[in-house]
């Protein structure tokens, strides 16, 4: 006789759900013997699927798409020899842009001077630039 299997665990995203790799974590119910990890961009429509053996409680998924703005519902499953427990909770994922760097700052820059009282010239030479810090 198989038993069904009974999932009913929290679906949690590590940070602030924002990056393009995102860490899921989960408590697995005893007996599961593997994840089917889903994702989609339409609640509770998962069109992408990963099998996940043996059942673990974390998984790094690196979200396809990538384009700012994307948003992604994520849910797990638990699995074992009689089958596919029902859907987690649900996440939402948002994909944020990468923002650029700062500005720099403390620029140092070495200038060589050079005047020449024959021809009345000054020459300048600049011989390093020197980034100190960037904000």
């Amino acid at each position: 006789m198989k038993r069904a299997l009974l999932f009913c665990a929290a679906l949690l995203v590590s940070a602030a759900s924002v990056a393009k790799d995102v860490q899921f974590t989960w408590t697995n119910p005893l007996g599961a013997t593997g994840n089917k990890f889903y994702c989609g961009k339409t609640t509770r429509t998962y069109d992408q699927s990963v099998v996940v053996t043996p059942a673990g409680n974390t998984f790094t998924l690196s979200l396809p798409g990538g384009v700012t703005g994307d948003r992604f519902f994520c849910a797990v499953t638990a699995t074992n020899a009689a089958g596919e427990s029902g859907f987690s909770n649900e996440v939402t994922v948002d994909v944020a842009a990468e923002t650029p760097p700062g500005a720099p700052v403390d620029l140092k820059v070495v200038v060589n001077v050079t005047y020449d009282p024959v021809r009345n010239t000054i020459e300048a030479v600049i011989s390093k630039v020197e980034v100190l810090k960037v904000h």
